[in-house]
């Protein structure tokens, strides 16, 4: 079921990716010779084009990104939810186990940052 949902949701998102890149070819087409040739008009086309230029890149990201954040926000109303049954102790507990993962994991990032040039 995973794998059909994944390759179900890829093609989508090149789908619209491709969507975009009909207007993108359409405007190149119409708009003045100068305003593609300018730096500012050239700066804006490569932009375009990095926009949509391959799978799992910008455009896709953005789709595979809201994707995602609507899968994480169901877990957290699920899991939320099995939460406030348990004993308070517990999701004390867990509160502490996570803030103590969150402190380590933001530390351990600091001194990477760092100590990146060692």
């Amino acid at each position: 079921m995973g794998r059909s949902l994944d390759a179900w949701l890829s093609w989508n998102a090149t789908y619209h990716r491709i969507n975009y890149i009909v207007p993108m070819q359409r405007k190149m087409m119409d708009t003045d010779y100068g305003n593609l040739e300018s730096p500012e008009g050239q700066n804006k086309l490569e932009k375009a084009h990095q926009a949509t230029n391959g799978n799992r890149k910008r455009t896709e990201a953005i789709i595979m990104a809201l994707v995602s954040l609507a899968a994480n926000m169901f877990g957290i109303i699920f899991y939320g939810g099995v939460l406030a049954t348990l004993n308070s102790l517990v999701i004390v507990f867990l509160l502490i186990t996570a803030l103590g993962g969150f402190l380590f994991s933001r530390h351990a990032q600091v001194y990477e940052h760092l100590h990146k040039d060692d």
